[in-house]
């Protein structure tokens, strides 16, 4: 199957801001969240330890336990004040950082000890009211790791098992209903899982023994079993994704999934990028041209950045910044020394092995937390 880009990222744009669209209903709200303190700059007593990427905005959790965020405020995913945020700002009303993440207009984190919490927009509907202060996810306890895109979120907790929580209209949270839910419930016959990872409308699961498991949407969905399901049915409980049996890691696009696998390479399918301004639709896990040695791997809306082992980053898709269709990795000039990445639906970040932050791309709301809003090709600096 070919499509045109264009349609594609006007589409990936649509879903990422469907809950600030207007015409909306406008949700209640609770009451406002104290005031947020300036983040102070990185030192040794305040270094970055993960960053966590949403539509358009970012955080930043510290080794000391804080929280710091940047960019959009309009569904308050950062505080409960109503402004935008060019700079890190600290959330208030949360204890120590385990985990965070970040979706299309809200955020949660896994606190040391042994919450979860989530705030802003993205759990608000006609029925349920839109979070301004952080609130405790019922069922969700003791999650190592979390993973948020569009408007759900899961979790690795004990045993293995997965947690997920907020939409279900396709199945992703892969309990065999499509039932929204602001509490967690394990994912219907999953346990002994290494690393999961929420898509926009799909979710995904890597076992211990190298399996990959998908639910959800068709799109990312498209290599599970059976394959004669009719196109735009979801998966409502998880599949197990033909062709890889070695993954370490696995990360979802709006419409394409990606397994790393033990030898560094990287496996897609799905919709995957195919030259200019064209995709095809694999049902089979392809593995991706020109890269190797690969310690990381994370998805946008559209687009997948590798981390390399020589601490270098390269990014393919619709490439943040650049706006341009790449079927095969480019490298992202200006990005050495890197320890981590993370993505948000048009923009990207890295940290650096000396504790410092680089982004690029889309900043409209400043989402690339430089205290400017202008769309980067070249890396900038998050400035505290």
């Amino acid at each position: 199957m070919r499509a045109s880009a264009a349609a594609l990222l006007l589409a990936a744009a649509a879903a990422w801001g469907c809950a600030s669209s207007p015409g909306s209903p406008e949700p209640t709200t609770h009451a406002l969240a104290a005031p947020p303190t300036a983040a102070a700059r990185p030192s040794t007593s305040r270094r970055v330890a993960a960053l966590a990427l949403g539509f358009e905005h970012g955080c930043a959790a510290l080794a000391d336990g804080s929280l710091h965020c940047w960019g959009s405020n309009r569904w308050h995913q950062i505080t409960g004040e109503l402004q935008r945020y060019p700079r890190p700002v600290r959330v208030e009303g949360i204890g120590p950082v385990l985990a965070a993440a970040a979706g299309t207009n809200g955020t949660c984190v896994a606190e040391r000890g042994g919450d979860v919490r989530c705030w802003g927009g993205a759990f608000a509907s006609r029925t349920r009211p839109q979070y301004e202060r952080p609130f405790v996810v019922a069922g969700a306890a003791k999650l190592r790791t979390l993973s948020m895109r569009g408007q759900h979120a899961c979790g690795l907790g004990e045993e293995g098992r997965v947690f997920c929580w907020g939409d279900n209209d396709e199945g992703q949270l892969g309990d065999a209903t499509q039932e929204d839910r602001d509490d967690a419930r394990p994912v219907t016959g999953l346990s002994g899982v290494v690393a999961v990872s929420a898509g926009m409308r799909s979710s995904a699961a890597v076992g211990a023994a190298g399996e990959v498991w998908i639910w959800g949407d068709d799109h990312a969905a498209a290599a599970a079993p059976p394959t004669d399901s009719p196109k735009g049915i979801p998966t409502l409980v998880p599949r197990r994704v033909e062709g890889i049996d070695d993954a370490v890691e696995i990360a979802l696009t709006n419409t394409m999934g990606c397994a790393r696998k033990r030898d560094g390479r990287v496996a897609c399918w799905g919709d995957l990028p195919a030259g200019r301004l064209v995709y095809e639709r694999s049902t089979s896990p392809v593995v991706v041209e020109g890269l190797a040695d690969v310690r990381q791997i994370v998805a946008g809306a559209q687009h997948v950045c590798a981390l390399r082992a020589d601490a270098t980053v390269a990014c393919w898709g619709i490439v943040p910044g650049w706006h341009v269709w790449r079927a095969t990795p480019m490298q992202i000039e200006g990005v050495s020394g890197a320890a981590a990445i993370a993505a948000g639906s048009f923009h990207q970040c890295a940290l650096l092995r000396d504790g410092e932050v680089l982004c690029w791309g889309d900043d409209g709301e400043g989402q690339l937390g430089d205290g400017e809003r202008a769309v980067m090709s070249r890396p900038v600096q998050l400035r505290w």
